[in-house]
């Protein structure tokens, strides 16, 4: 086999033993790979392209400067490659396929957040503890997105999506994340508007959306992935800030259940440090979607 008609992998992993181990079982399948180990050196791959599927493990690091193992990175990461690569074929399966491995036995929470955020396989390492081998699983992923021959395997990455524009007029709002009570030190204008980390974490999540999606836009399923009801928490969110900014603080997208923050609010402070002491895992899941987007835009 030519080099130039191999496979490559884009093989993501943090623990450099599974990597060895990993990218020897590929080389010998006669696959290529490469490997990075950070959330950040994989945003840097995704920009240089060139490759045929991916194989992740939830449990990353942001960076090389971080010391942090965690599965919010991963996530994030998981979300960005969907939004990178969202071509289907006609029966609309992804034609990047994604593949996470974990090192152990796989648990149920693990199968259900691959399965909630449309990765196409899940394998323990090592892989005898499957019921099908690498080879199948790869070349069967490979088959479902029609490109089990290489020069099928042409990807375009969609465009990186631009910030929106902040209204001139715009409020700066600081979450410091300082505790008052029960709930979290946020300051828009000069004004103090200390909100529950609940809203924080939908405040921060449509900070993100501004940051990653079209126009800013975030769905209704999207404002809290794990709760249909999330949607009903912007409403407590404006009763909070709409008195401040003096209009709606969140901009609806009539009919299609849309949303996004008021160009005039302009989020200028995160104060990482103190959010990360709130034992909230789902405001713990945003700030790693926004440290990884914020990773890509710089």
């Amino acid at each position: 086999m030519r080099p130039d008609s191999r496979h490559t992998l884009l093989l993501v992993e943090d623990d450099p033993d599974i990597a060895t181990l990993v990218g020897d079982t590929l080389v010998n399948l006669g696959f290529d790979h490469r490997h990075v180990r950070t959330a950040e050196t994989a945003h840097a791959e995704i920009e240089r392209g060139g490759f045929c599927m991916v194989m992740m493990n939830f449990h990353l690091r942001s960076n090389a400067r971080s010391s942090l193992v965690e599965a919010p990175v991963g996530h994030a990461l998981l979300r960005y490659l969907r939004q990178r690569f969202p071509e289907r074929t006609a029966d609309l399966r992804f034609r990047m396929q994604i593949m996470i491995i974990a090192p152990s036995e796989l648990s149920w929470p693990d199968v259900r957040k691959a399965i909630q955020l449309e990765a196409n396989d899940m394998l323990a390492v090592p892989f005898s503890r499957n019921h099908v081998n690498l080879e199948d699983a790869i070349r069967q992923s490979l088959k479902k997105a029609e490109r089990l021959d290489h020069a099928q395997c042409l990807i375009q990455a969609a465009p990186k999506i631009q910030m929106r524009v902040v209204d001139t007029q715009a409020l700066e709002v600081r979450i410091t994340g300082t505790p008052v009570g029960r709930r979290v030190d946020v300051i828009v204008g000069d004004r103090s508007a200390p909100l529950t980390s609940t809203l924080v974490m939908v405040l921060l999540r449509l900070h993100w959306a501004a940051l990653t999606q079209p126009g800013g836009w975030l769905s209704k399923e999207s404002i809290d992935p794990t709760d249909i009801r999330g949607w009903k928490r912007l409403s407590r969110l404006r009763e909070v800030l709409d008195p401040i900014l003096g209009e709606p603080a969140v901009e609806v997208f009539a009919g299609e259940g849309r949303y996004r923050l008021s160009r005039r609010l302009h989020i200028t402070e995160i104060g990482w440090q103190a959010l990360s002491e709130i034992r909230d895992a789902k405001l713990q899941r945003i700030l790693a979607d926004l440290r990884a987007a914020m990773a890509q835009a710089a």
